[in-house]
């Protein structure tokens, strides 16, 4: 065993930015919870103007008596900033933004936009990420802000735009409609995060391309290097598995990524090399640091000069990856570090997370509720507080098994940090992760390495066979690193999880590893039994979730695009009833998260409503379903007492009237699902809010639970 180090104390007055990022982060989630609050302003400038005279009062500054009523000031003053930093970021709640300039008058609007990213190629159109500058009506031109979603019907003209083209089409914006199943991915809030809350369609003919281009000449020339190397990988990678891992690995390009892979690589617990995250900044960071070390034998100016270039290294492969939360986080955090080594002073790693954070969350605060934001910082803390002390637990005698512990250390440690949000976000966790980072963390630092290579050769005027001999290294690099990953996907017990936690329960977890981490460092008795205490309240909880769970019985009918399906859930236990084929994506997407919500993970049944022997009448307890669709005929339930249907679910464009089937079946609630047109729903709306039938619209209620 390694000897222990002595315990290195860390006093909070060496953490200055912690100190600060706190407040802020105070403020940003008050925002989230009362984003309406008018007095914000106001506070925040009385707080400010408290500070300001407290530091102008000598005596209150530097008495240590009235050290507490300085730093109070100061959080406040923090929190308040968080608070009003986050209320001016977002765009929605600003009178600026178009949506206030769109009467419910029958005058047509006009939409003035430019695209903030190059389009994207979908299956059946082209996404496009916009900024609205204007909305046009008859008679004035309003300036807004604000951004949105559009999607493009595929033609020749849509595949020419480019980052930065202005163009104009009639404003068909909508909402973005929230999940409607229960638990299902909130793809609304997941775009309001990015300050995007509408979409729209718009059919080839119906905008224009207003010959302007007002695009920042910097990120012009960093999404054609982009297209560039993206066209590089393609031209001499010929194995699309090869290429797609390429692509996402050096890029963050995920296109061709099909799913088969990505669930090799998830089971594994190697995802997070597909994301560029810090690793692969880190990664770059390492090579061109070792390329650039003759500099700083060379004085001050070989020192700055490497500064220089290692920064403008790191920013480069930030932009060229697109920038995504994790790589900006690195990216910042790299550059604090490599400032401090050069200035060559001692800088506190925490003080570096905390000050990276800050200049993000001042940037954007949104960024905090981002789950790749929110990865990358608990790994990183795991990785800094917990991989010195599980390196210290064996001595490796050679050097090739101290570098396997060390690489294992530091991903036990990363998991360590990440494990809580990993179990609250994805339910599960690979059991092979330790032995697939062993096999990716060393493919990816070669992969990265022969990728910006490749690139160099493909801008230089070097012969084409080099070139063609890096990619061939590359493609069988990636190839390798594919099939060892799929053989440990195949292992039994691949992933272990089944859990679904509720967020207060993630929280909790974070703070029983603080105080367990308390107890380690500072030998506090009250931290573990508080933690000991916690975890006992924990169990309780689950045991009485999981009683409730083993009782619970109720029917479930969940909205599918244009159709539905009917979970009969008994226990642990559900049936699943649809008309048509269930396909996996519908399930996975729909139904599943909520079924495991409910700790139903494997006793699933799937079966046709059209083979069930009562077809078409289901019967759970006190409740009676009933399914009408187009083949319906009164006659079929002649044997059934009409008064015990107590619901009806109307499937198909069947051809009946409301107001009849009322009468039949007047104990019933109506349920239409997306499988009806849309205007044969409308006509049952109206008819069921004059007559006052209990009705439900799948499109626009979701799922129906009873």
């Amino acid at each position: 065993m390694k000897s222990n180090s002595p315990t290195n104390y860390i006093s909070i007055d060496e953490l200055p930015l912690v100190r600060l990022l706190l407040p802020l982060l105070l403020g940003i989630v008050c925002y989230a919870y009362f984003p309406e609050w008018q007095y914000a302003h106001q506070l925040g400038i009385g707080v400010l103007v408290l500070t300001i005279m407290a530091y102008a009062w000598r005596s209150l500054r530097s008495s240590y008596k009235y050290r507490a009523v300085w730093g109070l000031l100061l959080f406040f003053c923090w929190a308040s900033l968080g608070y009003i930093r986050t209320q001016q970021h977002d765009q929605y709640h600003q009178g600026s933004h178009f949506r206030y300039h769109v009467s419910q008058s029958d005058e047509q609007k006009f939409v003035r936009f430019r695209l903030l990213e190059p389009p994207l190629e979908k299956a059946k159109s082209h996404q496009l990420k916009v900024e609205v500058q204007a909305v046009y009506d008859s008679l004035d031109r309003y300036a807004t802000s604000g951004k949105a979603i559009i999607y493009l019907q595929k033609d020749s003209l849509v595949s020419q735009l480019q980052y930065g083209d202005v163009l104009i089409a009639p404003y068909h914006f909508k909402p973005i409609q929230e999940a409607l199943n229960p638990n299902a991915f909130d793809y609304k809030s997941y775009l309001a995060q990015s300050n995007i809350h509408h979409q729209a369609y718009l059919k080839s003919g119906e905008w224009s391309y207003l010959n302007q281009n007002e695009g920042h000449a910097i990120f012009h020339a960093l999404y054609q290097l982009r297209r560039f190397c993206q066209q590089s990988l393609a031209q001499y990678i010929h194995d699309p598995d090869a290429l797609a891992v390429a692509s996402a690995l050096s890029l963050g390009d995920k296109r061709f990524l099909h799913v088969d892979l990505q669930q090799t690589y998830a089971h594994t617990g190697a995802m997070h090399v597909l994301a560029v995250s810090g690793l692969h900044v880190g990664i770059i960071w390492g090579v061109l640091n070792a390329f650039l070390f003759p500099l700083a034998r060379m004085g001050r100016i070989g020192r700055s000069t490497k500064t220089l270039l290692l920064l403008i290294g790191v920013w480069i492969y930030a932009l060229l990856t697109a920038l995504p939360p994790s790589v900006f986080r690195a990216a910042v955090m790299f550059s604090f570090l490599i400032v401090g080594l050069s200035l060559k002073r001692y800088t506190n790693t925490y003080n570096i997370i905390a000050g990276s954070a800050l200049c993000l969350l001042l940037w954007n605060p949104f960024l905090l509720w981002q789950v790749g934001f929110q990865l990358s910082y608990t790994a990183v803390v795991g990785i800094i507080y917990f991989q010195p002390k599980i390196y210290q637990l064996l001595d490796c005698k050679s050097y090739a098994t101290d570098w396997a512990w060390q690489l294992s250390s530091v991903s036990v440690a990363a998991q360590l940090g990440t494990l809580p949000l990993s179990l609250y976000y994805f339910h599960q966790l690979p059991t092979y992760a330790l032995l697939s980072n062993l096999i990716v963390i060393p493919a990816a630092t070669l992969t990265l390495s022969l990728a910006m290579l490749l690139f160099t050769t493909c801008i230089l005027p070097i012969s084409a066979g080099i070139s063609q001999l890096i990619g061939d290294l590359l493609s069988y690099l990636l190839q390798g690193q594919n099939y060892l990953l799929f053989q440990l996907s195949q292992l039994p017990q691949a992933t272990w999880g089944n859990c679904n936690w509720q967020h207060w329960e993630a929280l909790l977890a974070y703070l029983l590893l603080f105080l367990f981490a308390s107890f380690l460092q500072f030998r506090f008795r009250r931290a573990l039994q508080l933690c000991l205490l916690l975890v006992v309240f924990w169990i309780g909880n689950s045991a009485f979730g999981s009683k409730q769970q083993l009782q619970q019985e109720q029917f479930r009918i969940y909205h599918l695009p244009k159709s539905s399906a009917i979970a009969q859930v008994n226990g642990r236990e559900a049936t699943v009833w649809t008309r048509d084929a269930l396909s996996q994506k519908d399930f996975n997407y729909n139904i599943k998260p909520d079924l495991q919500s409910l700790g139903i993970w494997a006793n699933i049944k799937q079966h046709n409503t059209c083979q069930a022997s009562t077809y078409p009448l289901l019967h759970f307890h006190d409740h009676h379903l009933l399914i009408i669709d187009q083949s319906w005929h009164p006659d079929q339930l002649a044997e059934v007492e009409q008064h015990k249907i107590t619901h009806i679910l109307l499937q198909n464009n069947p051809k009946v009237q409301l107001e009849s089937l009322s009468c039949r079946y007047p104990k019933a609630t109506f349920i239409a699902d997306a499988s009806n047109k849309y205007w044969r729903v409308k006509k049952w709306t109206v008819a069921a809010q004059k007559e006052q039938i209990p009705f439900h619209d799948m499109r626009v209620e979701g799922a129906f639970i009873f």
